[in-house]
């Protein structure tokens, strides 16, 4: 099957998000810009054409990061208490940026490697040495303090950390330190382009005794763990994931990792995030009241089931990956846009008595286009 019209509508679904100078999460819920939604978003910006856009999204939010070098999890557009108790949109004279977490005393971790990340996605598909020289010192102080939180080899989080932000996690996790040693290689990539090269040696040594320290403490046979002092289970398929993707799994690793993740795929080509899930004291008691305890768990979402048929691509696995994206296609097809969840038994959107999937989704139709183009379709139409 040819995935044209899955690029369309994922092409189409994200500038339906572009407000300005950045990109929204999505039109309704998730008005605000989300600085984790907006990076997973700019690679495929990139490759659908609009650089541009791409380009002014990391300036939007490269103007917000700190003396402290952190960068904001959001900046919001609207009132949030206003928006999600009464579902009102009151927009804000000066959007506001917020640096900590959804709880008081914990602060968002992924941010700080997301960007990072983006930036040389970014400048390695644009060759936009400027950028990466206009950044540098920026990305630079932003590194220093998010790798500040390393204890024993490992980064360190509290409460609602990372992009599973309805689940209690603390510690080092393990979808945190893939990213970490994912920002640390990406800086190296960009400080050996500008001429950086006693920096790039740093950065590089860095992720090896990262990458090195993700397999000796998360590492329990047939996957890595999603918290390195936590049992086998559950199975974080997102951190998994991206460890095969991003070369922190050997093949060894790699090809034990995909045999778990075949048996956890559903007939219909749909994954959920965690399928497990998680002791009912871990989640949130927010989404427990919503009666969304299982967001981040049992529910599929659409940019980890793109990832996933991206890690069968590069291992091989290509039947398995075309059955996934077949399906992502279907789903996408009927309903006219890319979404955030869905049912992964149904693949229907994700919708509960108090809550609904998002749709247009930025951050899973910018992963989508991602690997589309890695994978070698044309996504550039329209």
């Amino acid at each position: 099957m040819a995935y044209e019209k899955l690029a369309d509508l994922a092409r189409t679904s994200l500038r339906s998000c572009y407000r300005d100078q950045a990109v929204v999460a999505s039109e309704d819920h998730f008005s605000d810009f989300w600085l984790r939604d907006a990076m997973w978003s700019v690679p495929g910006m990139v490759v659908a054409g609009d650089v541009s856009q791409a380009r002014s999204t990391l300036l939007y939010f490269a103007s917000y990061i700190d003396a402290y070098g952190r960068v904001p999890r959001k900046v919001m557009r609207e009132y949030t208490i206003i928006k999600y108790l009464f579902g009102l949109k009151k927009k804000r004279a000066i959007p506001k940026p917020l640096y900590t977490g959804p709880v008081p005393y914990g602060r968002t971790m992924d941010s700080g490697f997301l960007f990072v990340y983006a930036l040389a996605e970014y400048v390695t598909r644009t060759d936009d040495d400027v950028l990466a020289e206009r950044l540098y010192i920026d990305v630079r102080r932003l590194m220093t303090y998010y790798l500040g939180f390393q204890e024993e080899g490992l980064i360190r989080e509290s409460g609602l950390a990372n992009w599973m932000d309805t689940v209690f996690k603390s510690g080092a996790v393990l979808s945190t330190n893939v990213l970490a040693y994912k920002a640390l290689i990406s800086l190296a990539q960009i400080a050996k382009r500008i001429g950086h090269d006693s920096d790039m040696d740093v950065y590089a040594h860095k992720a090896r005794r990262l990458k090195q320290s993700i397999k000796d403490h998360f590492w329990c046979g047939t996957h890595f763990k999603d918290q390195a002092a936590g049992p086998s289970k559950p199975f974080d398929v997102a951190g998994n994931t991206m460890a095969v993707v991003w070369g922190v799994a050997d093949e060894v690793q790699g090809s034990t990792i995909l045999e778990f993740l075949q048996k956890e795929v559903s007939d219909k080509g749909f994954v959920s995030a965690v399928p497990q899930g998680y002791t009912w004291y871990k989640i949130n008691l927010i989404a427990r009241l919503f009666g969304i305890g299982d967001y981040h768990t049992r529910a599929s979402w659409l940019w980890v089931n793109a990832l996933v048929a991206h890690a069968f691509i590069l291992c091989s696995e290509k039947s398995q990956a075309t059955m996934m994206l077949d399906a992502m296609q279907v789903a996408v097809a009927r309903d006219g846009a890319v979404g955030e969840t869905y049912d992964v038994v149904t693949t229907k959107l994700y919708k509960k008595r108090l809550w609904r999937s998002a749709i247009p989704f930025a951050w899973s139709a910018g992963v989508v286009l991602t690997v589309l183009s890695d994978s070698g379709y044309n996504v550039r139409k329209g």
